[in-house]
Order: C-alpha cells, then sequence, then structure tokens
C-alpha cells in the first residue's frame, strides 16, 4: 500500500454531540475492521473502584434489549466467520469487530448495540464477577506478566497508574450495578468516543450507517484522570520472593517524554537498539553471547502526561545480578558513546517496515487512525511519521540517554527466586 494514498484517503467527520467518526477504504482487501475507542481507563479510578473500567467493559458484551446475552451477540459475529472482542487499557477501552468486508453494517450495529444499549443485568454481573476474578488470578500466576504490575506500582505508587491488579480482587466482589452505571454514563460519550473504521468500504454509507446506530449515545464526557506528579531522587526497587524456576525482571527508568513530545520518535528508535528486536543490543549480548535469558527485550510506554522504559527478562535466580548489570551496562554504552551510523539505519528501518507492515491489514489502520484521535485530537499521515523517524540523529540518541539513563530514575521489579545476599543499592549504578 502507498504511504501517500494512506495520508490523503481517510475521511473524519464529527457527527451529532461529537461523536467523531474516521473512515479509510482499502482496496487490496476483503475485510473490514470496526473500532470503538473510549476516553477511560484503569486511571480514570478511584481506590473504592478500583478495576471497574475492565468490568465494564466486560458487562457491556453481555447482553442488550435487542441481544439478550453474550450468546446472542457472540453468535452473530461467529455466523459471518468474524472476530470480536474489547481491551482496556490505562487512558482508553476499545471494543472491535473484523469481519467479511460485505457485513460492514453488522459490525456498527453489533458494537453501537452493546455501547449504548447494554443491559447490566444484576444476574450477568454476579456471574461475569466469577470470570474476571479467573482473569485477574491468571495474571497474577503468570509470572512475566505480574511483574510487569509490579514494576508499575513501584514507578506511580498510590495513584491510579500504580494500583496493582490485585487490588482489584478485593474490591471486585463489592461493584455492583449503580457503579458500573455511574461509569458508563459518565463516560461513555458521544463527545469521548471514536468510531473507526478500515477495510474494503463505501465512505459514505459507512459514515452514514455510524451516525444513525450510534444516535442513541447522550451526555457529555465529566470523569478526568489524576495527574502524575513525579519527584523520584533516587533507585527503587521491589522484589517478591516467590518459588518459580526462573526470575523474572523489570528494569527501567522514568523518561518523562509523553505521547505529544517531539523527543518521542527519539525514544523508539533508542528502545529499537537497545532491545526491541532480535538484533539488538540485550538481545544479542545477554542471550546470544552470554547465554543468560531465553527472552530479553524492551519497551517503552507513551501516556499522555508521562512516560517510562523497561527492559523485561527471566533468568536463573542466581544469574539475576549478572543479567541486571548486563543491562545497566548497555544503558552506560548508550549515555557515553555514539552509535554506529549503521545501527542507526538499521533502528529506522525496522521501525519504519514494522509501521508499513501493520497498516496492511483493517485492524491495524483502523487502530493508527483511531488511537491517534482519540488521544491527540490530530492524526498524523504516515509521511509525518516517517519524516519523525529519519530526522533522528546518533546526537538525539546520545542526548536522550544521557537524560533518562541516572542512577535517580532508575526501577527495578523482581519477582521470583533470587540471591537474598544480593544488593540492589549496589547493582543499581549507571
Amino acid at each position: 500500500m502507498e504511504r501517500r494514498r494512506q495520508k490523503s484517503i481517510y475521511r473524519k467527520v464529527i457527527g451529532e454531540r461529537g461523536l467523531r467518526i474516521v473512515v479509510h477504504p482499502m482496496r487490496e482487501t476483503k475485510t473490514v475492521s470496526v473500532l470503538v475507542f473510549v476516553g477511560v481507563g484503569s486511571r480514570y479510578e478511584t481506590k473504592n473502584l478500583v478495576g471497574i473500567a475492565h468490568f465494564l467493559e466486560h458487562m457491556l458484551g453481555k447482553g442488550t434489549k435487542k441481544r439478550p446475552d453474550a450468546l446472542s451477540i457472540a453468535s452473530e459475529i461467529d455466523a459471518v466467520g468474524g472476530e470480536f472482542n474489547a481491551l482496556t487499557g490505562m487512558e482508553y477501552t476499545l471494543f472491535y469487530v473484523k469481519l467479511p468486508a460485505d457485513e460492514v453494517l453488522l459490525g456498527v450495529d453489533v458494537l453501537s448495540d452493546i455501547i449504548c444499549n447494554s443491559r447490566l443485568a444484576k444476574e450477568h454481573i454476579e456471574l461475569e464477577k466469577g470470570v474476571v476474578l479467573q482473569e485477574i488470578n491468571n495474571i497474577l500466576d503468570t509470572p512475566s506478566q505480574y511483574v510487569v504490575d509490579v514494576y508499575q506500582s513501584l514507578l506511580y505508587g498510590d495513584h491510579p497508574l500504580g494500583w496493582d491488579i490485585a487490588a482489584s480482587r478485593e474490591v471486585l466482589p463489592r461493584l455492583n450495578r449503580e457503579e458500573l452505571a455511574n461509569l458508563w454514563q459518565d463516560c461513555y460519550t458521544p463527545d469521548n468516543m471514536v468510531v473507526a473504521v478500515a477495510g474494503k468500504i463505501d465512505p459514505g454509507k459507512v459514515v452514514s450507517w455510524v451516525r444513525d446506530y450510534f444516535g442513541s449515545a447522550t451526555g457529555k464526557k465529566s470523569a478526568t484522570p489524576v495527574p502524575v506528579n513525579e519527584n523520584q531522587t533516587k533507585p527503587a526497587f521491589r522484589a517478591l520472593s516467590r518459588k518459580t524456576d526462573q526470575t523474572q525482571i523489570c528494569l527501567g527508568v522514568r523518561t518523562f517524554i509523553n505521547l505529544p513530545h517531539p523527543d518521542r520518535y527519539v525514544l523508539e528508535v533508542l528502545n529499537t537498539i537497545l532491545g526491541g528486536c532480535m538484533s539488538s543490543r540485550l538481545f544479542i549480548k545477554i542471550r546470544e553471547e552470554m547465554g543468560l535469558v531465553y527472552s530479553v527485550g524492551s519497551g517503552v510506554q507513551t501516556l499522555l502526561d508521562t512516560g517510562n522504559l523497561c527492559v523485561e527478562a527471566g533468568t536463573d535466580g542466581r544469574k539475576v545480578g549478572e543479567v541486571i548489570g548486563a543491562i545497566i551496562r548497555e544503558f552506560h554504552r548508550l549515555r557515553e558513546s555514539l552509535l554506529k551510523p549503521s545501527e542507526l539505519r538499521r533502528a529506522k528501518n525496522y521501525l519504519k517496515g514494522k509501521i508499513v507492515m501493520g497498516l496492511e491489514n483493517s485492524e491495524g489502520l483502523a487502530s493508527f487512525l483511531g488511537k491517534q484521535e482519540l488521544l491527540q485530537g490530530r492524526i498524523k499521515p504516515v509521511e509525518e511519521v516517517m519524516e519523525g523517524l529519519d530526522k533522528v540523529s546518533r546526537e538525539d540518541v546520545r542526548r536522550v540517554s544521557e537524560n533518562i539513563f541516572q542512577e535517580k530514575n532508575l526501577n527495578l521489579a523482581l519477582l521470583g527466586s533470587f540471591d537474598g545476599k544480593l544488593s540492589f543499592e549496589r547493582l543499581l549504578k549507571i
């Protein structure tokens, strides 16, 4: 697919009461993806309602007046070979369906129905608590997932971004229909939603259908997230002992680079070089040369007002110190030395290739458009993203590395078996 065509062909329409509709026709596909982004996530919660955004996402798919239960909803999507799912993040909730292109109206119908007309039946609420509890337990029993929550709690403490998923297990039994309905009314409003549709579609027809089917959505968003106040002054760590064959490590830094930050592209390139792909420094050093891990990698989290970079690895508990030391050394190398031109070029090409491949399918393209519109209020053309990556220099990567890879920004979370005599204070030095 030509990038130029992606820049000019999408269409954005503001519907009644502020509903944003973004459509993008794709000729060379036989599918369509309908995504609904809602501007509410876990950071909108209060301490007595931890987990409610996720639970509401589950409940909206449990029945409407037109489709009285989950089977009624799922069977319609299954009958055409489609996919239907939802997820709750920190700053948004996403519902999506992917279908054969000639079934796009079914996708709009089903998603508008569950978002605007859910019954929130009390009997379904009590049943679904058991389902969500098992989902939480699954994360708690999966060390590689749970250690990420431990890392987040270390970073953000007693803030919605830092509340441990285990806390929602305690709150879940107390959640009731009134609380769910209040969040639904406060946040599932037309001015707080983006409907993004991509695939083999007639844009005019799809816009008309979305307007009609989402026409019953009313109200204005009244909830606001708690801002992040970061004042870390020294390295922090949290180690949870658990009998496991492998110890999970999350070692990262605050980046202070948020979603609209001008250094966001620099951070993406930096992360790719550090641990974002199989030719990254961490993968080659710690897995291929040292043989200490099966998996190791890094990722960046960019939120509306903050951000962080985290390295994740799993290793023998007796090797934790070696792995942490190796990661810290790579932080130091990025601070002190310019990249080779070939390494910078490879990282940029990797990122650009991932973008191009992601936009070849209808779901990836709809997500690219809808997420930007919801969180930033503006859709950057693909060309602009590519240009942003192209402008990153070796000096930029070292400058950002010097800013973020400082001892006072370090955060370490461990989960598993490890040497109790390890001095994390001595390890966490750059």
